[in-house]
């Protein structure tokens, strides 16, 4: 562990940051549509400013959903509810999933800790790909994969660190503190995370131990 490691992490205040940066871009969104309709000098375009209105309140319900379930409920999502969230987590990108609903079987925890993995595997995707996501159990244990495949895949320093427990060189970032809020889950109910990457494919294996292992 070097001087950089948290101990805990604390993301509390960027992770804030987060859930502001992703509702902003839908926001404005919306924005633009109303300002728009109220321009009856532009009303050639009020067909255009409905559709991007339905589509910037579909996004911002789908990113405080997210932030809800992930962050603030103490029921853990799963089946179809799972799959919607997983999905709402790229909307901002160019990315698609490709997942089946987790299982109600599924130990607790679980769902969040995929959850923040796919949102992570969707980020380094700014130019498009695919986030496949398996999870089965092995015995009383679960295993589990996120791959994030595409073109150009970009893995930012600020998560590795964050998903090393550690602080990035240039301090906490809104990117880091997903990262930094799942390794600190992972680290107290003992999961395993197995990080591989290359110049177009990431992969984040994870191991989730059974209930009663120490």
């Amino acid at each position: 562990m070097t001087s950089n490691a948290l101990n805990p992490p604390d993301p509390g205040a960027r992770l804030i940051a987060r859930v502001l940066h992703d509702v902003a871009g839908p926001t404005s969104g919306l924005a633009t549509a109303l300002d728009l309709l109220a321009d009856a000098r532009q009303s050639d375009l009020h067909a255009d400013a409905m559709a991007l209105a339905k589509e910037s309140l579909t996004r911002l319900a789908d990113k405080i959903a997210f932030a809800r379930a992930v962050f603030g409920e103490s029921v853990d999502p799963v089946g179809e509810t799972f799959l919607r969230l997983a999905d709402g987590a790229l909307a901002d990108g160019r990315a698609r999933l490709e997942a089946a609903p987790l299982s109600v079987e599924a130990p607790p925890g679980l769902a969040r800790a995929l959850l923040v993995l796919v949102q992570i595997a969707g980020d380094t995707l700014p130019m498009g790909g695919a986030v496949r996501l398996e999870a089965a159990p092995e015995g009383q244990a679960w295993r589990a994969r996120v791959e994030a495949r595409g073109e150009r895949l970009q893995w930012r320093d600020d998560v590795a660190a964050g998903l090393a427990g550690e602080a990035p060189p240039g301090g906490p970032s809104a990117r880091w503190a997903p990262a930094a809020w799942v390794r600190e889950r992972l680290t107290r109910r003992g999961a395993q995370l197995d990080i591989r990457r290359g110049e177009a494919a990431l992969i984040l294996d994870l191991s989730w131990p059974a209930p009663n292992d120490p």
